[in-house]
């Protein structure tokens, strides 16, 4: 019996240091899974390299970004980006940004803004030159200039943001509306709330905010934190669409934009009537010094009158108004040639008429005398 068991327990053993079965599916991200998806563009200069990739492509809406891609802005173009885990990011121009596993993103220079959601149980998390940018339930803003000798900002928009210093190793805390400024040297200020002039400044007009069709969750929350006016927001919405104003270049009208009294008629007609009768006044006052123009602005007296000097006359006429102190040299040069013609008619026809009848009677009558 005994060797029984003993020829069972080596037949057993063996199986204990067999390889244990595989897994039927990895939770593991392959880097050829889509992490992230551009849902908008603005400006359309936005480029993405590509796994595999030695060169920058051309990005649409609906490109799928994978693990190590990085989408590149350039100029004012902007672009948002969803995360698989619904984070939103939205890039400025001019920025770098890496996507890479689990929310994370590598931001090498540029200017971008992120929300995350509290229900989502997550956090996202931004890696710069300084340090790191996370939260689990807010929405912030950082700034990483090209130059390394100007200054970092970041500024919680909404929720909590915590900064971790890669220099001091240090973590800092901001509330909704507080600033973080990191130095050249990599040394950061103590938080402090954003001062009401850079919040109509850096805020109203931000194109991060408010330069996309889509509205964040937390831009409402973010509009009250920072009591941003409806006015200047609105003013600064329509600039951001220069896609639009692209359009409505060429179609413009030049002729329309160098008279300014067409825009002054549309606004309140009794201007343009109010303008009309001080031209009238104002021309009334030239008269007495200026009685060839006056007559030849109306055709019917000196139509009547003297027709010989009406067609000169009617030439400076069609000249702008603002000509008229040119009006009296013509004038004054017309009046000395009426009265020449009127003298030379009578001298020529009484000479003719007493020459031919003397001449031919005088030597008829004298032969017959002796």
């Amino acid at each position: 019996m005994s060797l029984f068991c003993l020829s069972l327990g080596l037949v057993a053993i063996p199986g204990c240091f067999a390889p244990p079965p595989s897994k039927p599916f990895s939770s593991e991200i392959v880097p050829t899974d889509k992490l992230a998806e551009i849902s908008e563009i603005r400006d359309f200069s936005v480029r993405v390299r590509f796994l595999n990739s030695s060169e920058d492509r051309p990005a649409s809406v609906g490109t799928t970004l994978k693990a190590g891609e990085t989408v590149r802005t350039e100029g004012t173009s902007r672009a948002q980006i969803v995360l698989n885990s619904g984070v939103i990011v939205r890039v400025d121009g001019d920025t770098n940004l890496t996507i890479n596993p689990k929310n994370q993103l590598n931001l090498d220079k540029g200017r971008l803004l992120a929300w995350v959601a509290s229900s989502q149980n997550l956090t996202a998390e931004v890696q710069t030159p300084f340090g790191s940018v996370s939260s689990s339930d807010g929405t912030f803003y950082v700034n990483v200039p090209k130059e390394s000798s100007k200054q970092r900002q970041i500024l919680a928009l909404n929720g909590t943001v915590t900064v971790k210093l890669a220099r001091s190793s240090d973590t800092v805390t901001l509330k909704a509306g507080e600033e973080l400024i990191v130095m050249p040297d990599g040394n950061a200020s103590i938080p402090k709330p954003l001062a009401k002039e850079d919040i109509e400044k850096r805020l109203a007009g931000n194109p991060l905010i408010f330069g996309f069709n889509t509205r964040l969750a937390s831009q409402a929350d973010i509009e009250s934190t920072f009591k941003i006016s409806s006015g200047i927001k609105e003013a600064e919405a329509v600039k951001f669409k220069r896609s639009d104003i692209s359009k409505i270049k060429p179609e413009l009208n030049p002729s329309a934009k160098s008279t300014g009294s067409n825009r002054d008629a549309d606004r309140n007609d009794t201007t343009a009537s109010r303008n009309d009768s001080q031209n009238s006044n104002s021309q009334n006052t030239t008269k007495p010094t200026q009685e060839p123009t006056t007559a030849a602005r109306d055709p019917s007296p000196p139509s009547s009158s003297v027709p010989s000097t009406s067609p000169p006359v009617a030439t400076p006429v069609t000249n702008p108004v603002t000509r008229t102190p040119t009006d009296p040299p013509p004038s004054a040069t017309v009046q000395p040639l009426d009265p020449p013609p009127l003298p030379i008619q009578p001298e020529i026809v009484p000479i003719p008429q007493p020459v031919t009848p003397v001449v031919p009677v005088a030597p008829s009558s004298d032969p017959k005398r002796p």
